[in-house]
């Protein structure tokens, strides 16, 4: 019997040493796993952090075209230089005088672009006086750099006109007018 409790004891403590051989190899498996698993984890919530700061950075981009073609609609583009013309026209016609333009053309010394306008307005002084005001308060980037008011007589009709030239913000490219 002493025999048999030794084998016995040898074939237990053998069965011991392999389940705790495969529980160690077992236990170091899962940690791998675990590892794995964090690895990708932290993975995952870098990614959903990057994708909400491109959600964000496209929602600000998204914004600030629309700011851009706010400001971009204050000048007058390349392309809308006849449009832009019609709108003064059409502010003469609206205070009773008639609005012709003399001359278009780029200012050159400017760091800026711009346009150098000359403007003719006739009518009585109430429709010139207001056709020049509702031209100086047009919504774009202009500023009337130079102005002269004559009048004459005829027949007892006095006649007024205001030359005067201007000059207005331009971008190259896309459409801006607006319609009055």
């Amino acid at each position: 019997m002493k025999k048999s409790a030794r084998n016995l004891f040898s074939l237990m403590l053998t069965i011991l040493i392999v389940v705790l051989g495969a529980f160690w190899w077992w236990h170091n498996h899962v940690n791998e796993v675990v590892a794995s698993v964090n690895v990708l984890s932290q993975e995952i919530q870098n990614t959903h952090g990057a994708l909400k700061h491109a959600d964000t950075e496209k929602m600000i981009l998204s914004g600030l075209s629309g700011e851009e073609s706010s400001i971009k609609s204050y000048f007058v583009a390349d392309t809308d230089i006849v449009s832009f013309l019609n709108v003064l026209e059409t502010a003469g016609r609206a205070s009773g005088a008639k609005v012709s333009v003399a001359s278009v053309s780029p200012k050159t010394d400017s760091k800026r672009p711009m346009l150098t306008v000359s403007v003719k307005v006739k009518g009585n002084f109430d429709a010139v006086m207001r056709t020049v005001g509702a031209i100086e308060n047009v919504p774009y980037y202009a500023i009337i750099k130079t102005i002269t008011l004559e009048h004459a007589t005829v027949l007892k009709k006095t006649y007024w006109s205001a030359v005067f030239t201007m000059e207005v913000g331009s971008v190259a490219g896309t459409s801006t007018i607006k319609k009055s």
